[in-house]
C-alpha cells in the first residue's frame, strides 16, 4: 500500500505540474483507490472477526464455496492467503491483549479462577481466568492464558505456572482470592 501510494502521489504531482488536462482524471482515480484501500482494510477486518468469533480454521479462505461466496458479495475484494489472515489475527489478539492490560493496570483488586484438564490427546492445560470490577462497576472477566502444562502436576509447578502469568499480567499484589476445584494439587498450589 506505501508503495503504491508513493508512487501514485508521484505521478499526481507530476501529472498536476505538468499536464493540467490528466489533473482531473488523476485525482478521480486517486479517490477511487482510496475507497478500495479503505474497502479491503474494511472487510479484512470483517474476515478476522467471523474467523475468531465462529472458531473458524485459517484455511476457510482456500475453500472453493467460501471464495465463490465472497466473490459474489463483492467481485473486487481479494481474499488474504492464510498465511496473511493468520497474522491479522495474531495482529488481532495483541491489540485486544494490550487493550486488556492496560486495564488490568488499573485495577485495585482481582480474583482468578483456575482450572487443569486434559485433552483426548492426552495433553494437559491450565487455564486462568481474571475477574474484577470494571469502571462503571460491572463484573468483567478477562482471559489470562491457557498454557500448555507438560509438567508433572504438582503444587509447586502449578503455582509457579499462575505466578508467571500474574507477574505478565502486572496482578501479582491485586489478587484477593483463588477458586480452583478440589483437587489436592490446586489446592496447594494456592497456599502456596
Amino acid at each position: 500500500v506505501f508503495l503504491l501510494d508513493t508512487l501514485y502521489c508521484n505521478i499526481l504531482f507530476h501529472s498536476m505540474t505538468r499536464h493540467v488536462i490528466v489533473h482531473k482524471s488523476l485525482f478521480f482515480m486517486s479517490i477511487y483507490l482510496y475507497v478500495l484501500v479503505e474497502r479491503k482494510q474494511e472487510l479484512d477486518e470483517a474476515l478476522v472477526n467471523m474467523v475468531v468469533k465462529d472458531l473458524q480454521p485459517f484455511f476457510i479462505v482456500d475453500d472453493s464455496g467460501f471464495k465463490n461466496f465472497v466473490a459474489l458479495l463483492d467481485p473486487i475484494y481479494t481474499l488474504s492467503s492464510r498465511q496473511a489472515l493468520k497474522n491479522m489475527v495474531v495482529q488481532k489478539y495483541e491489540e485486544e491483549k494490550t487493550k486488556a492490560r492496560a486495564v488490568m493496570q488499573r485495577v485495585e483488586a482481582v480474583s482468578l479462577t483456575s482450572d487443569m484438564w486434559t485433552s483426548i490427546n492426552m495433553e494437559a492445560y491450565l487455564a486462568v481466568t481474571c475477574h474484577y470490577v470494571d469502571d462503571s462497576a460491572k463484573l468483567a472477566t478477562v482471559l489470562l492464558g491457557v498454557l500448555p502444562f507438560p509438567k508433572c502436576h504438582t503444587a509447586d509447578n502449578i503455582s509457579a505456572a499462575k505466578r508467571s502469568l500474574m507477574e505478565e499480567w502486572g496482578i501479582e499484589g491485586k489478587v484477593t482470592s483463588i477458586v480452583t476445584d478440589a483437587g489436592a494439587n490446586m489446592v496447594a498450589s494456592v497456599r502456596n
